[in-house]
């Protein structure tokens, strides 16, 4: 199944995990689920987010020992219509939620315990010239946590927003004739910004927001819309793309242009490569790929010099027939993937050799059907990478203690 071909059936949510001091309240030692199971919070704490495209709503978890969710009070916070990709500031204060369908931008304060509160105003508008409206498919922040950029794939075009010291965002100006453009991604620690679909653009970030061209301005790709990934050390970046079997592999130079390490490999499972994520500790990256067979989680480790080389066994079978997406907690023991037939979380612990199994976690459920990515992780700076479809976002975002 193609990415287009999922963005049209799939619904819409998102997730993003925060490290943050307190778990549901700040000091709950235990809770006991449904099914009898006592399950103890993590401490420091992590959060889950899990952005319903089809109820208008964000679910809210704490992460507990071994790597279980547990529902926060409440166990949901109202968006605006279709949220889909989740983002936060660098220091995990604040939660940004684009909704696809009404073209708005949803705020809100990350807590002491995890939950959500909207910010003042809730939602901020967002112009679009597309005559469905809607189609923001991609959020990201730049390194010193000023400013946000969001795609509109409807219209090719990109909205730069100011944030300001409490978290609310403040429009600044719409950048028209975004070629093709399903993602943004802003550099982890250069004042860098990258922007595609088709091509990659890269851009040096002013200190008024204003992007201008780097040289070059755009870097090789392969053919097909793809979607970027960079590692949270700076240094590599990978594009999952249509019609390969790994993502092309390119090295970050100094001033933040990328360098061509390998447009395409066939050296993993058969396949439609769309959408990698990397590891807190910049080791592995795991990509979404759907082909004949089915959707199927690449593993690849990552090299010193950026090239990838598939782990043993090179893929798992999901069993599945739609593109997911996946998220990292901080701390890089478990990642989560939406079941788009069952509405709920599957987890996977990560194995010190990058392999994943799964946890042996309750069924948590979420909103409905879950399409695209966007992952991120930050101590201090923001410390991760993202790539999106339109329809749905992961964020990892680790916050240090106050």
């Amino acid at each position: 199944m193609n990415r287009i071909m999922c963005a049209g059936m799939c619904a819409l949510l998102a997730l993003t995990a925060v490290l943050i001091a307190g778990c549901g309240g700040g000091g709950t030692s235990g809770t006991t689920t449904t099914t009898g199971v006592t399950l103890t919070p993590l401490s420091p704490a992590e959060f889950v987010y899990a952005a319903n495209g089809r109820s208008n709503s964000i679910s809210q978890y704490c992460v507990a020992v071994g790597g279980a969710l547990i529902p926060l009070t409440p166990a949901t916070v109202a968006a605006g219509i279709g949220p889909t990709v989740l983002a936060t500031d660098p220091k995990g204060q604040f939660l940004y939620a684009s909704n696809l369908t009404d073209s708005t931008l949803s705020q809100y304060r990350i807590g002491g315990d995890g939950t959500l509160t909207p910010l003042s105003p809730a939602t901020v508008s967002v112009a679009s010239t597309a005559p469905s409206n809607g189609g923001l498919s991609s959020l990201t922040e730049d390194a010193s946590g000023r400013f946000l950029y969001a795609v509109n794939s409807s219209d090719n075009t990109l909205h730069v927003f100011t944030v300001s010291s409490s978290g609310a965002l403040q429009s600044g100006r719409t950048i028209p004739n975004v070629t093709t453009s399903s993602f943004v991604v802003a550099h982890p620690q250069l004042s860098v910004l990258y922007t595609g679909g088709d091509t990659v653009s890269q851009f040096q970030i002013g200190s008024d927001g204003s992007l201008t061209p780097l040289s070059p301005a755009t870097v090789q790709t392969p053919a097909g819309p793809g979607f970027l990934a960079l590692t949270p050390n700076g240094k590599f970046a990978y594009l999952g793309f249509d019609g390969s079997t790994t993502p092309a592999q390119y090295q970050v130079n100094a001033n933040g242009t990328l360098s061509v390490l390998d447009l395409a490999s066939s050296t993993n499972t058969p396949g439609a490569t769309s959408l990698p994520t990397i590891d807190p500790g910049s080791r592995f990256v795991y990509t979404i790929a759907g082909g004949t067979s089915g959707v199927v989680l690449l593993q690849d480790r990552i090299g010193t010099d950026g090239r990838l080389t598939p782990l043993t066994p090179s893929a798992l079978q999901l069993g599945l027939t739609e593109f997911l997406s996946l998220a990292y907690d901080p701390s890089g023991q478990f990642i989560y993937v939406p079941g788009p037939t069952s509405n709920s979380l599957v987890g996977f612990l990560i194995g010190s050799n990058g392999t994943l199994s799964t946890l042996p976690m309750p069924t948590v459920q979420t909103g409905n059907v879950p399409v695209g990515v966007i992952s991120t992780r930050s101590t201090l700076r923001r410390r991760a990478v993202q790539a999106a479809l339109s329809a749905h976002a992961f964020v990892i975002v680790r916050r240090p203690l106050p």
